[in-house]
């Protein structure tokens, strides 16, 4: 017989520590799995150092071998502001990585501590705030075991409704300023570059950052080298930015260079059914049209690179 968990109790399964540190829980939903719960820590600090592939890795080599599990991931940390959510875009870009395995994450969750009374946040859902409850009875930690909460919700994931929409929050006022201050000069890039370095840590910036990095984008000498981004940048997290920018962008153009940025990141790592998914949204974009040749060629590797070098260059020189 199944037996079902809700979050607060799941929760109140972790130690509380006093390092701010990022747990992911592991539940197996099959009889034959061990009875303990799966738990893993991984430190905040080393977050930034670590690649969303490693991570999900690390996580499936340790579950059990050919388990289907249903996974919570619980940042727990006092000294981390709880209105700003941290490392949200490396939560999102981890649930999107964990889910090709068969592995569900049943949950996203902020506390700062795990004891019975702590605030819980919703990553999904920001605004929602509940508790961790005290438990009156023992848990049956029996497989199989379900965690009651929202595993159907398709946060993190591309061109949905949910997730974090970071423009969206500003007044009328700040949008019809902000595009006035955004030029073509050092301070521009800088908030580009910045935006990137914060989603590479699993950040967002915050939203008048973002709504300026959307207005940046309008200049295609903004735009074009953000088709060919450094090597040493973790890709998927990137995209996380790309997305959380166009689910908030209201600017059709602005929003097809969005999905243009994830198309030439998806081809770079070979995901080419999700390269095809973002062109469909970026047929307006400059460079969409080459995108999309390069797909059906199969370009890859330092061929692709080459191309997308050519391709920037040429976008940096036509108009916007």
């Amino acid at each position: 017989m199944t037996s079902y968990l809700t979050p607060s109790e799941a929760i109140g399964f972790l130690p509380d520590t006093r390092s701010d540190t990022l747990f992911v829980i592991g539940f197996p939903t099959r009889s034959t799995d061990p009875v303990t719960p799966a738990v893993l820590a991984f430190p905040t600090a080393d977050i930034t150092t670590l690649h969303t592939p490693a991570i999900a890795k690390h996580i499936h080599d340790q579950l059990p071998t050919g388990s289907n599990a249903d996974l919570l991931i619980v940042v727990v940390g006092d000294r981390q502001e709880p209105r700003q959510l941290p490392h949200r875009a490396a939560i999102a870009a981890l649930e999107a990585a964990l889910r090709p395995a068969g592995h569900t994450v049943a949950g996203c969750y902020w506390t700062p501590h795990t004891q019975p009374g702590a605030i819980l946040r919703d990553y999904r859902e920001p605004h929602r705030i509940s508790a961790i409850l005290p438990t009156t009875t023992p848990l049956d930690l029996t497989p199989p075991l379900r965690i009651v909460a929202d595993a159907a919700l398709p946060w993190g994931l591309p061109f949905t409704d949910r997730g974090d929409t970071i423009p969206t929050r500003l007044g009328r006022f700040a949008r019809a300023v902000l595009p006035l201050l955004v030029r073509c000069d050092d301070h521009t890039h800088d908030i580009v570059e910045q935006a990137i370095d914060d989603a590479t840590r699993g950040e967002f910036p915050d939203n008048e950052n973002g709504f300026a990095v959307t207005c940046a984008l309008r200049d295609n000498t903004i735009y074009a080298p953000l088709l060919m981004p450094s090597v040493d940048l973790d890709l998927r997290r990137i995209e996380q930015l790309w997305m959380a920018l166009h689910r908030g962008a209201v600017d059709r153009t602005i929003r097809a260079k969005l999905a243009a940025l994830i198309a030439a990141s998806a081809l770079r790592r070979r995901a080419r059914h999700f390269a095809a998914y973002a062109l469909a949204h970026a047929t307006a974009a400059p460079g969409a049209g080459a995108l999309g040749v390069l797909l059906q060629q199969r370009t890859e590797g330092v061929a692709l690179d080459r191309e997308l070098q050519h391709l920037a260059a040429r976008v940096a020189g036509s108009r916007p």
